[in-house]
């Protein structure tokens, strides 16, 4: 019989003080005056493995108690982190990190261990062999740029990156940027209109053989992301255009993302049936 049946009944406290339920055991030690179990945590579980455990990651953890300075709410600290500090002279702050040599994060020999300065010191051991980013401590210098412009400008991005060229300064391949002038001057304006007029490609390359185009003056930049002949108009106001299935409504021409709209939201076609009415 369930615990919802024996409460439906009105024998629910019944059967636990006449001992035919699961909780009888408890019951019959509070009345016969016996001492409740003793805390079965830390020393006392039945699991207890000497203060010592491995998180899900991997790392190793030690019971050192919550007065410790590297210990968590619980009372154990990272062994990889109590054997570093042993090795430096000054306590290990919370922003050094320890490199594990060999990568395996349960060998805390003296030996496999390495103490970085900042995140971005312990991200460095990280990096693929023959990575050129940044290094931690690596200055950022100026540079010229190779295209023989003059232009000076720092070495790395703010991702780190090495650069060689300004922006729109390093070689295309003269076949991008032809095909990419003769879709604009045909009335392509948008990044995709052009792309859809072009043959597979890099990715990226086209915005950047447009970007150098109109640095030449071979091309307009109207807009973010859209571009007209020479001689176009900045857009620093939207075109309004007339809603394609005839209601008579108009609308801006590019929305937000800069893409052209043909119809307003809601009166596009849809196969021979017009979702809109006209007045």
């Amino acid at each position: 019989m369930s615990r919802n049946d024996l409460r439906l009944q009105g024998n629910y406290w019944a059967h636990i003080m006449r001992g035919s339920h699961p909780c009888r055991c408890l019951f019959r030690d509070r009345k016969k005056g016996r001492s409740m179990p003793k805390d079965r945590s830390g020393a006392n579980s039945p699991s207890w493995k000497g203060g010592r455990t491995v998180d899900p990651r991997g790392y190793v953890l030690i019971l050192v108690g919550k007065d410790h300075p590297l210990a968590d709410v619980r009372g154990y600290a990272y062994e990889h982190r109590l054997i570093a500090q042993e090795q430096i002279d000054h306590p290990l702050t919370s922003k050094e990190q320890v490199h594990h040599d060999n990568e395996r994060k349960g060998d805390n020999t003296p030996g496999n261990l390495i103490v970085a300065a900042s995140g971005a010191a312990h991200r460095f051991f990280h990096r693929k062999p023959g990575s050129n980013l940044q290094h931690p401590d690596e200055p950022n210098s100026e540079v010229t740029c190779l295209c023989g412009c003059g232009a000076r400008f720092l070495r790395y991005d703010g991702s780190g990156r090495p650069r060689d060229y300004v922006s729109g300064h390093n070689p295309q391949d003269a076949w991008l940027r032809d095909a990419a002038e003769r879709a604009v001057l045909a009335g392509a304006a948008t990044v995709a209109e052009i792309a859809q007029t072009l043959p597979a490609h890099k990715a990226g390359a086209l915005k950047v053989a447009l970007s150098f185009l109109a640095k030449q003056g071979k091309i307009v930049r109207r807009l973010q992301g859209i571009y007209g002949p020479p001689g176009s108009l900045p857009l620093r106001q939207q075109t309004m255009i007339l809603c394609a299935c005839g209601c008579g409504q108009s609308t801006e021409k590019y929305d937000k993302w800069k893409r052209p709209r043909t119809y307003i939201l809601g009166h596009a076609r849809r196969g021979k049936t017009l979702l809109c009415k006209k007045p």
